[in-house]
């Protein structure tokens, strides 16, 4: 008792990469090195044509550092913003035109976009695919679409035929399509390699198409014949741009909105920067430079009306001073509201425009005129009138039994800046999936979902509007509705680029019950490799993350276990049970990574130390009293089946070394036989008996398989680089249930009461002093979470008290 009671007094005092960023294809398995997802697209087979430079029109204008990386490759500007967009995901992202990042966003049924072209209005892009997307980036919205002819990687739009010229994936030809995708021309060229794309009619000779390439893994921009293909001339950015070794070229536009008085290259070298390079004057030399000082104010309290204030120009394009200023002009989105002739050089003005149509975003340019030419504008935009509300903000989704009670911030500014009041304000409350708007014209900021149409997960759209239109619109968290999932399912990572999850199946035949149980993506997946129910928590291991990702049985993000420079793991693969710990397969060394060996982590996350293994580990199992360990071919050592004692002794290989390869997932059928997935020739997911024999080859299998489980009929799942397939048992057919690159499955189940655990007060699995602590916590009024009262409750009286706290002392104590 005096041991324990110190114990107590001593609690109370002390408790105040290798990752290749050069994308090959989009599958590329690992074989001693992760190389799975990639962060920059390269041609597979570059083009082999001249690349030395044979023009020195290409002046820097400016580099800037893009704000996300991770997949930047598309570029392109509507003279208010710079754009840029993901590649293999469903981001855009934003930034000021001096290179300030502001944010990202995504649009609905648009995404992995690689180049970007502007028409004026809309923006176009491709996903590497024979669908061209037509955005609204101001309101975030897909406008419609175009079908191609074949896959479009480059795009371009031609303002001379309304038209874009387009190429076929990585390769010519390239073609000019009109705006129903019928085929106007075709070009062939000796260029390749494309990764961009643009059109120009401003140098002598034009109109001319310029492609941004990547022949050997760089940045080339190469400009091509617009009536015979011919190459015209290249150019090597690198000559003119300063990149980080490695980078290769992304998307490229051509227009005179980045730096006033120049029509410009805008382009990107993947995850690397953006840049601007000279390609002509847009004014001659001797005409007006931009006014200075402009500033445009909206009109007070919603009038539409604003006042517009500038100095005239003083200097002339080339930077002298200016010594004829004939005129200058006004215009409003384009059309000219205003004429000042004979203007003073220099000379400070205001002007006020009384004529705004309607309320909107409304851009004004200011621009001097001699007789030299048109000179080089001043513009900025602003919203004038009365503005729609911007989007609620919070919006909070949590269950209420069946139900979902939604819960969000009223909007105090407009959505577009302009002004604002809250009257009138209303919302409407959209539910998915299925897109049924559930209510209209609600006043108040809370809204009860209680006419939920099944279980599955749900999240709302929230739309604010007033008198002058729909506005903003705020996206809830997803939450598990209409009742509580019980019994046994099957959990399965899907992972097609943008749209990471894990879905939940029916256990016995593989039905889909949720196609978004876990977002992925919303904790910026990398390639999520396992899937393991510990306890009640869902864990994911994420290959080239690093890390392993923990979710509640609702599919909540609770944390992370390592990840980071010195998180511990690297190349991290599939996860088991084993005798009341995580052990974890690791086969990288950065980060501070064990290199090939097991890492073994408590069911609380902490990472408790690792052992060494003698090959490439995928996927460790509990079987009987051992401990079976899967193998790819590595350093030496074949790919295999390992025995391992709970100590991680090796007890030698269980199948025949070799017989199959490149061992992913391993899993046990109701006879006590076992499956494994063999990626590699000759691949399929072969069937073995209880002493490591194999005994047959499962049907329809041999494409790459990853995963594989049993189900309660007898079939097998399966899974590979092109989704989520069975095999019926019986007629040996495989049929694909979810499309899209897929990783291993396992068991999970809900709705049970775990197992009373006496003193595992904090529900981790263990016990130690970490749960005298939390019972501590709790008598004092810290009220901890997680908190197991049954656990907790080691004398049973219904309370929790010291007794209890010593009583697990005593329990840490005997155990020792």
């Amino acid at each position: 008792m005096r041991k324990s009671a110190l114990l107590i007094a001593t609690i109370f005092l002390g408790s105040a990469m290798f990752a290749n960023v050069n994308q090959n294809s989009q599958e590329a398995e690992e074989s001693g090195l992760k190389t799975e997802v990639q962060v920059s697209e390269k041609d597979p087979a570059p083009s082999g044509f001249t690349t030395e430079p044979t023009d020195a029109i290409f002046d820097l204008l400016f580099q800037f550092p893009v704000g996300v990386g991770g997949g930047e490759y598309a570029v392109a500007t509507d003279g208010n913003f710079i754009y840029t967009a993901a590649w293999n995901s469903a981001n855009f992202y934003k930034y000021q035109m001096d290179g300030v990042y502001l944010e990202s966003f995504t649009i609905a049924g648009a995404g992995n976009c690689r180049d970007l072209t502007y028409d004026g209005e809309y923006f176009y892009a491709a996903p590497n695919s024979t669908t061209i997307y037509q955005m609204d980036f101001t309101n975030q919205t897909l406008v419609g679409t175009i079908t191609a002819p074949a896959a479009v990687r480059g795009i371009a739009y031609d303002a001379n035929n309304d038209a874009f010229w387009v190429t076929n994936g990585w390769n010519p030809p390239i073609r000019l399509i009109s705006r129903t995708g019928t085929v106007l021309q075709t070009l062939n060229t000796t260029a390749s390699s494309f990764s961009g794309l643009a059109w120009e009619n401003v140098t002598e000779g034009a109109p001319y198409l310029w492609a941004h390439t990547q022949p050997a893994s760089n940045n080339i921009l190469v400009q091509i014949d617009i009536n015979t293909g011919a190459t015209l001339q290249t150019y090597d950015v690198a000559n003119s741009v300063t990149f980080e070794p490695g980078s290769i070229s992304g998307g490229m536009v051509i227009t005179d909105q980045v730096v006033p008085g120049k029509w410009a290259f805008l382009g990107t070298a993947q995850n690397d920067n953006i840049w601007a390079l000279e390609l002509a004057d847009a004014a001659p030399a001797v005409a007006p430079g931009a006014p200075a000082d402009l500033n445009v104010v909206a009109g007070a309290m919603g009038a539409l009306n604003a006042e517009i204030s500038f100095n005239n120009p003083a200097v002339t394009v080339g930077g002298d001073p200016l010594t004829e200023l004939d005129a200058v002009m006004i215009h409003r989105n384009g059309e000219l509201i205003h004429t000042i002739n004979n203007p003073v050089i220099g000379g400070a003005v205001t002007y006020t425009d009384n004529n705004v149509p309607a309320a909107g975003m409304f851009a004004y340019e200011v621009v001097g005129e001699n007789s030299a030419g048109t000179g080089v504008p001043a513009t900025q935009s602003v919203y004038i009138g009365h503005d729609v509300p911007a989007a609620p903000g919070n919006p909070v989704l949590v269950a209420q039994g069946e139900n979902g009670f939604l819960t969000w911030d009223a909007p105090t500014e407009g959505l577009n800046g302009g002004y604002f009041t809250i009257e009138n304000l209303v919302y409407s409350i959209v539910r998915f999936p299925g897109s049924q708007t559930v209510a209209t014209n609600l006043t108040t900021t809370e809204f009860l979902d209680d006419d939920i149409p099944s279980y599955g997960s749900y999240y709302y759209e929230i739309i604010a509007s007033n008198n002058y239109g729909d506005g903003g619109i705020a996206t809830s968290n997803a939450a598990l509705l209409g009742g509580e999932l019980s019994g046994d399912f099957i959990a399965v990572i899907n992972m097609p680029s943008g749209n990471k999850k894990v879905f939940l199946l029916n256990a016995f035949d593989g039905g889909i019950v949720l196609d978004n149980f876990i977002d992925l993506d919303a904790i910026d997946a990398g390639t999520p490799k396992d899937v393991l129910q510990v306890n009640d928590q869902i864990w994911v291991s994420d290959q080239i993350r690093d890390r392993v990702d923990r979710f509640d049985m609702g599919g909540n993000y609770l944390g992370t276990i390592g990840g980071g420079a010195t998180g511990g793991l690297d190349n991290i693969r599939g996860m088991g049970i084993v005798n009341d710990e995580v052990w974890l397969s690791n086969a990288g060394t950065q980060n501070g990574a064990p290199g090939n060996a097991i890492v073994r982590i408590s069911f609380d996350g902490e990472i408790l130390g690792n052992f060494p293994v003698n090959g490439s580990p995928w996927e460790p199992m509990m079987y009987g009293d051992e401990v079976l360990l899967s193998f790819s071919a590595s350093g030496g050592f074949t790919s295999r089946i390992e025995r391992l004692d709970y100590n991680g002794n090796h007890l030698g290989s269980w199948n025949t070394p070799g017989e199959i390869n490149f061992i992913q997932q391993i899993s046990t059928m109701d006879n006590d036989h076992v499956l494994a997935a063999g990626f590699s020739s000759p691949a399929g997911v072969y069937e073995y008996n209880t002493q490591g024999v194999q005994v047959g080859l499962i049907p329809g299998t041999s494409s790459g398989p990853r995963g594989c489980l049993q189900l309660g009929n007898g079939n097998i799942l399966w899974t590979n680089g092109s989704g989520t397939h069975i095999v019926d048992i019986n007629t040996g057919v495989s049929s694909t249930i979810i499309p899209g690159s897929s990783q291993f499955a396992d068991f999970v189940t809900f709705g049970t009461t775990p197992p009373v655990l006496p003193g595992d007060a904090n529900c981790d699995g263990d016990v130690n002093v970490i749960d005298v602590l939390t019972v501590i916590n709790y008598i004092l009024g810290a009220n901890p979470e997680p908190f197991c009262f049954e656990n907790a409750d080691v004398n049973g009286d219904g309370t929790i008290d010291v007794s209890d706290a010593l009583g697990i002392v005593n329990l840490i104590v005997s155990s020792k």
